[in-house]
């Protein structure tokens, strides 16, 4: 009898598992190091139940595409333009048989709004509280990463109608993030440095201590800088995260955060595939 039964719930096993859909196969989201990207590339991964997976910026990395084939993908997530993520990944990945859906805009800022549209689009459950931060401000970005692990980021450009797209991102919390967790609950941040100390909002001013994010903003600096080839570009880079770092010791915030936007701007120009031409230095092209 015992053997009897055995038998039969192994042939049962057998049925049900040649019944059952196989398990659905992980997604990837591979996104370059780009902290704005990689905050939003984050909400992605944690939303839609996938695996985060980081590549340099600006380069294709063969121990990356690795690393991602090793997880057995049925699709992959690219967060970022062809310049933050080269399309030689696009090209294997789908070589491999995998679905490939690339979520980019022209520059960090509108990648950021694109893959947001996209979870909510996708009828995903948005979780945590919302940080609205400067897509410049590397060091703040990495700060709320790592201190906030359910942050959802939004970047904006701090040179562009910015009270507008304060006021547009809030309402996007309101009209299009509370419905899919059943109320507005959730707390919006402000980095409050973007309009000197003032809110052009009902938000809450986010806590970003400058020695703190400073360091990391630096540290992130001293890392771009560490893969250019340019020894002249190189030292610019590193002169001008000694001068932001000198700044902030004497709280000269304002200048320090032009500093260190200059420095930014000078290593993702340096390490880009392709160049970006006049109308896009300043953008952070294609992420």
């Amino acid at each position: 009898m015992g053997k009897r039964i055995i038998s039969t719930l192994l042939v049962l096993f057998v049925v049900v598992s040649l019944l059952a859909p196989v398990n659905a196969l992980r997604t990837v989201v591979l996104v370059s190091d780009n902290p704005a990207d990689m905050a939003i590339a984050r909400a992605v991964a944690e939303t839609s139940g996938g695996v985060l997976v980081v590549s340099p910026w600006g380069a294709y990395d063969e121990k990356v595409l690795r690393k991602a084939l090793s997880l057995k993908p049925g699709s992959v997530i690219i967060i970022g333009g062809s310049v933050a993520v080269p399309v030689n990944y696009d090209s294997v990945l789908k070589e491999k048989g995998l679905k490939v859906t690339r979520i980019a805009g022209k520059d960090r800022f509108e990648t950021s709004d694109l893959a947001l549209d996209w979870l909510v689009d996708n009828g995903y459950t948005l979780k945590g509280n919302a940080y609205i931060l400067n897509g410049w401000d590397e060091g703040s970005i990495l700060y709320t990463l790592g201190n906030d692990p359910d942050a959802l980021i939004m970047v904006v450009n701090p040179h562009h109608d910015l009270v507008n797209a304060i006021h547009e991102k809030t309402g996007l919390t309101k009209e299009k993030m509370a419905p899919a967790t059943g109320g507005y609950g959730r707390s919006v941040y402000v980095d409050p440095t973007m309009f000197g100390g003032g809110m052009p909002c009902n938000c809450t001013p986010a806590d970003l201590p400058p020695i703190e994010t400073t360091k990391l903003s630096i540290e992130r600096l001293q890392n771009l800088s560490s893969r250019i080839s340019n020894e002249s570009v190189r030292n610019e880079i590193l002169t001008k995260a000694k001068l932001a770092q000198s700044l902030e010791s004497q709280n000269r915030f304002g200048e320090m955060r032009k500093v260190l936007e200059e420095a930014f701007w000078l290593a993702y120009r340096e390490l880009a595939p392709v160049k970006p031409g006049p109308a896009q230095s300043r953008s952070g092209s294609t992420g």
